[in-house]
């Protein structure tokens, strides 16, 4: 029922999982992959509950929704969500690029005239071939350490990578 001429956004509000039902590893996996799946639907806002723990209680669900501890040390989710920011802070998302597994995802980000992809995969680790033309100048990890990168190949992991390309194919930049 959107009025004629407008666009109505879509937000996604309070998302978050708790690492009492999840380790807090995967707690930042899936903070790191939903905002990425929501930059490339073209969701506009992302709101992660929670920021901050809101008890100590090892077994009480709801105190361990946040980015931080109780005591404000980061968790992996944080980092995840820091590093991510900073990966793609300026670059705009143009959606997935189809590969060969649907369980494989590829996001395309541009700027000015380079070209990062964010990657990861929800099957387990295996190797993704790039192919010959695709050079990756830097590759960073959802933890924001630079990771040593095999000629075009990489490995895909639960944990998305950030890559920016050294050599983007011109047809990307269009």
């Amino acid at each position: 029922y959107t009025p004629a001429g407008k666009r109505i956004p879509i937000l996604s509000g309070e998302w978050g999982y708790s690492a009492t039902t999840l380790s807090p590893l995967r707690q930042g996996n899936y903070l790191a992959r939903q905002w990425l799946g929501n930059m490339a639907a073209g969701v506009p806002v992302s709101i992660w509950y929670d920021w901050h723990d809101d008890g100590q209680d090892a077994k009480e669900i709801e105190h361990h929704f946040g980015t931080v501890t109780w005591e404000y040390a980061a968790k992996p989710a944080y980092t995840a969500m820091k590093t991510l920011t900073t990966q793609l802070n300026g670059w705009m998302p143009q959606g997935r690029i189809n590969v060969t597994d649907e369980n494989d995802f590829v996001l395309l980000f541009t700027q000015n005239d380079g070209i990062q992809l964010a990657a990861w995969t929800i099957a387990d680790p295996h190797p993704l071939d790039l192919g010959a033309n695709m050079r990756i100048g830097t590759a960073v990890d959802q933890d924001g350490a630079v990771q040593e990168m095999n000629a075009n190949s990489l490995t895909l992991a639960q944990r998305p990578l950030y890559l920016t390309l050294a050599e983007p194919p011109s047809v990307w930049l269009k």
